[in-house]
């Protein structure tokens, strides 16, 4: 069973010989991250962990960017909505034997409160909004009330815009070793400047640093794609990538296609969050630790585990 990059529920996982095999699409590790950094900064200030110009050329330096957690680089943007869709097809001897359709959106105000949701094409979903001052986070994981307590930490909020933004980047490194860069110059998207970056199936994958040993059997055979990176905090401001790639695990054989998109817009503009009424939430103090714990025990060899849908009212 395949579910999505949102985390927050907490029922059993079933694993089988696909999940384990599209384990690598768990999301990138976020911890550390801080939502909204300084909003005040002028966004003309240079990241000196950027390149952009050399991401345009460099593969491992395109990947380090974009797989950067997401308020890393928000900040330098200010305000924004992002919207994100996401598709997987897995099929086996020409059947398909799993699919998931994801979308996901994230409205960023200039006093770093958010507005983020994630959604799915199995009815799990979840929804999360965050006031800067005085730290408060309301989560919907399933139907019913939000749930309102603090902040757990100052890295939580970052890491939930990571946990639904950061798609992209996880397709992207699943093909890197693959993929073949053309850098197509400046090009503008909602007022700022962007470098696009076209992305296609290179001649020779390289293999040389595949981590895990099942990789070594993953064939890339077909990729296209592209990005825009902001040229001066490195932030993708629009993309898609659409691959599909051949496996073994444990003596099966599997095909799988993944296609992403991403869309930045509003930079700058005036976004607002309005948060759920005090009769739509509940508080709830402490937070549960059941996910992490199960995350910790099974050692990253499983993705994320299931979400709960969200009300109707709120797809």
């Amino acid at each position: 069973m395949i579910d999505g990059r949102a985390r927050g529920s907490y029922e059993p996982l079933v694993l089988n010989a696909v999940v384990l095999a599209l384990c690598i699409l768990a999301l990138p590790c976020c911890e550390g991250s801080h939502v909204g950094g300084s909003p005040s900064q002028s966004q003309g200030d240079m990241d000196p962990g950027t390149d952009v110009a050399r991401a345009a050329r460099d593969r491992k330096e395109l990947l380090r960017i974009v797989t950067k957690p997401f308020d890393a680089t928000s900040a330098k943007l200010v305000t924004l909505r992002f919207r994100g869709t996401h598709k997987i097809r897995v099929t086996e001897g020409g059947k398909e034997v799993e699919s998931l359709d994801e979308e996901t959106s994230i409205d960023l105000a200039r006093s770093a409160d958010f507005h983020a949701i994630y959604q799915n094409s199995r009815g799990y979903g979840r929804e999360v909004f965050y006031a800067a001052e005085p730290g408060t986070v309301w989560v919907r994981p399933r139907y019913g009330k939000f749930h309102r307590r603090p902040k757990s930490s100052d890295a939580e909020p970052g890491k939930l815009l990571s946990e639904i933004h950061d798609t992209l980047g996880a397709d992207l490194e699943l093909v890197e070793h693959a993929a073949s860069l053309r850098d197509l110059g400046r090009v503008g998207h909602a007022g700022r400047n962007g470098r696009k970056i076209a992305l296609s199936l290179a001649s020779k994958p390289d293999l040389s640093q595949a981590p895990e040993e099942w990789r070594r059997t993953l064939v890339v055979k077909s990729l296209v794609g592209e990005v825009v990176l902001d040229e001066i905090s490195g932030a993708i401001l629009a993309g898609e990538l659409a691959s599909t790639v051949s496996f073994t695990r444990d003596g099966r054989h599997f095909e799988m296609s993944l296609a992403s998109t991403h869309k930045i817009t509003d930079l700058g503009s005036e976004v607002s969050v309005a948060f759920p009424a005090e009769a739509g939430s509940i508080s709830t103090p402490l937070r549960s630790r059941e996910f992490e714990d199960r995350q910790k025990l099974l050692e990253g060899i499983a993705p994320p585990a299931p979400k709960g849908p969200l009300p109707k009212e709120a797809r």
